[in-house]
């Protein structure tokens, strides 16, 4: 039976267990909760006892097929793991594995953890008569583009809703990295004061201390004040700070900035103390939209430096950006 990570739950409800699970990929994470979600259920059933094997090219076969031939002195129900290094199984492992199907127990359930299997086990014996009797999971990384949904929902089992800007900042954050951005969740979901993740709750979650000096650094830019702007970059920097984050806060105030410029309702919109809302004010009597659609392709060129899409060191173009943006005249 071939399985979607997302279908195993349900199987495992409505088909019962089956003599051996083939969980295969290339994430960590979701092999993981695949694997555990087996085990509970067979825990629920009355396997008591686990035995694990890491599989390698020195692995003696003969202890996998005398554990599965044998019942415990003090457990009739046992899980067996397997948990090989690669994803191509060697003539002995297939054997062993074929040897196993054709004499399955009730009372004995095999769960093979892999890297991603090579094609060519699919067409093997021990592949096709696992697919009849057990289940095969193949587990698919996330696609950059389908990442931002699956947090969504990894919030949703949590609880949780995530704003469109908190959700930006977070894939931005944890750049694909499934067990990362679980993690994340894990956690604001412990500190959240609401059940909404916002932009403020994702920079607590990083550092408290980052949080309000990441804001400061953009009050100061629109205060103008070049040299205290710079000088708070490199402490935010060289403490650790993520350019991902720095990036973020001030790309959000560019395109605040830009919306008031192209629509005088979208100021009113804004919501920020009374001193920042001041500085902004009187930041956009003295810039245009010509200077604004500067600092954006600013902004996207930083974006790209991080992402490693072009080889420019994202600490010079967050300078210039600064500076730029303290200094819309100068157009860097």
């Amino acid at each position: 039976m071939r399985l979607t990570p997302e279908r195993i739950t349900q199987s495992l409800k409505n088909d019962g267990l089956m003599p051996l699970y083939v969980i295969s990929g290339d994430e960590p994470l979701l092999i993981q909760e695949a694997c555990d979600a087996i085990r509970q259920q067979c825990r629920k059933n009355s396997f008591e006892e686990r035995v694990v094997f890491d599989v390698d090219g020195k692995f003696a076969w003969s202890a996998f097929l005398e554990e599965t031939n044998s019942l415990s002195l003090f457990s009739q129900r046992k899980i067996i793991e397997l948990r090989f290094k690669a994803g191509k199984l060697a003539k002995e492992a297939a054997q062993a594995l074929e040897s196993y199907i054709a004499n399955t127990s009730p009372d004995t359930i095999v769960i093979i953890q892999s890297p991603k299997l090579e094609r060519a086990e699919s067409a093997k014996k021990w592949f096709k008569e696992a697919d009849k009797i057990g289940a095969i999971v193949t587990i698919w990384p996330i696609d950059r583009e389908k990442f931002p949904q699956w947090i969504v929902n990894r919030a949703q089992k949590e609880n949780l809703k995530i704003s469109a800007e908190a959700l930006e900042l977070l894939v931005d954050k944890t750049e694909g990295n499934l067990l990362a951005a679980t993690q994340e969740i894990q956690k604001m979901a412990l500190i959240a004061v609401t059940n909404e993740i916002t932009p403020d709750l994702v920079l607590s979650s990083v550092a408290e201390s980052a949080k309000f000096e990441v804001f400061d650094l953009v009050n100061v830019m629109l205060q103008r004040n070049t040299v205290k702007s710079l000088h708070i970059l490199s402490n935010l920097l060289a403490e650790g700070v993520q350019p991902t984050i720095i990036l973020w806060a001030l790309s959000r105030q560019i395109r605040q900035l830009y919306d008031a410029v192209n629509s005088p309702d979208a100021l009113a919109r804004i919501r920020l103390p009374n001193k920042t809302m001041e500085s902004l004010r009187r930041y956009l009597r003295k810039v245009n939209k010509t200077d604004l659609d500067t600092l954006l392709t600013l902004s996207h060129s930083t974006d790209k430096a991080i992402k490693g899409v072009i080889k420019a060191h994202p600490k010079e173009l967050l300078s210039q950006l600064v500076t730029t943006f303290c200094n819309p005249a100068l157009k860097i």
